[in-house]
């Protein structure tokens, strides 16, 4: 079974040091009729061309390589992006035979990534796709934050997952689905291939996501995973020490909406849309198959449905079709250079 999803994220530039915050239009960040999108651009331009990629400052196994950009002019762009990790030895079974990998090689996994700034808006969108553990928005983030805000003093800018306090204050969840870590190599690292357990605690009656919150500011993995000694103690279940490989999730009922998936990681709740499952235009994506392009901005525009009326995203609001999104080599714009990240 693939378990393709996208996690939203909210992309906002404001003046700083205003109180209360004001935020710049997506057209004109500067006063100079400088677009988020053209600032966007310059940042994608400076990472596509990088020779070998990035390397993780925390994980040395950690890379990062932009394999391509698709734009569409006053829209946004398609990126596909490939976190890599080595430190694995193992083999890779194919209908042609088995191929070795060592702890020295990089396995790169591609992932999806559509950056949408809404027209009139002062709001842009970041979609980001994710399998398993892997996820390229903890690259991108700090990328654009770093050179953005070298280039733009005077500006802050966040990309924060598309969730807000208030709604959490007064939602309820039902269920917890936690998922064990894979198996350990001989270094004592986890694996990412192989199943994983998933264990599922359910409740007869809706509890309060703001009793899992530290502070009333994000919902606290501590009091996450207490749950799971806290119902699975007479099954000899217990919560693991530290979080570290586990992942978690809940279903969330805001009362605005159907109800939502959040994934529970160190940065509080990420709002997740599952691509494999999902129901685009009356047709359903495969859950055994490999999304398409197509697939993948259905879902986006799914999302844009759904938050409607939020974020400068009004009803009906449709995004281009894939053929709509050319390709784009960043010898359109002047390259700004990332230096957040060392060299391989």
């Amino acid at each position: 079974m693939s378990n393709y999803m996208i996690a939203p994220y909210v992309f906002q530039t404001k003046i700083r040091r205003s109180n209360p915050p004001v935020a710049k239009t997506l057209a004109d960040i500067d006063g100079k009729k400088t677009g988020l999108e053209d600032a966007t651009g310059n940042v994608l331009a400076a990472i596509l061309n990088r020779t070998g990629g990035y390397q993780d400052k925390q994980d040395p196994n950690k890379h990062y390589v932009l394999k391509s950009v698709r734009a569409a002019a006053g829209v946004g762009y398609l990126l596909k992006v490939e976190p890599g990790r080595k430190g694995i030895q193992s083999t890779l079974k194919q209908h042609t035979g088995v191929v070795a990998r060592t702890v020295g090689d990089v396995e790169y996994v591609a992932l999806r990534h559509l950056i949408y700034f809404p027209p009139n808006g002062h709001t842009a969108l970041i979609f980001a796709e994710r399998h398993g553990i892997y996820g390229a928005i903890s690259f991108l983030r700090p990328a654009l934050h770093q050179v953005l805000t070298e280039k733009f003093p005077a500006l802050t800018f966040s990309i924060d997952a598309m969730t807000t306090l208030a709604a959490l204050v007064n939602a309820s969840y039902s269920d917890l689905v936690f998922k064990a870590p894979g198996k350990r190599d001989a270094s004592g690292r986890y694996l990412d291939s192989g199943s994983r357990v998933s264990i599922r605690v359910g409740f007869r009656g809706k509890r309060k996501v703001k009793d899992l919150m530290a502070n009333g500011h994000k919902i606290d993995a501590k009091k996450v995973y207490g749950i799971l000694t806290q119902e699975g103690s007479e099954f000899g279940v217990s919560a693991p020490i530290d979080s570290k490989g586990w992942e978690a999730s809940m279903k969330v009922e805001t009362g605005d909406g159907p109800p939502r998936t959040f994934k529970i990681d160190d940065a509080g709740p990420a709002l997740i849309y599952p691509i494999n499952g999902a129901t685009i235009n009356g047709q359903v994506v495969s859950t055994s198959s490999y999304p398409t392009d197509e697939q993948f901005l259905g879902v986006c525009e799914n999302i844009i449905d759904d938050i409607s009326g939020q974020f400068d995203i009004v009803s009906g609001q449709k995004l281009p079709k894939d053929s709509k999104f050319l390709n784009w080599d960043g010898t359109q714009r002047v390259p700004w250079e990332v230096t957040y990240f060392d060299s391989p």
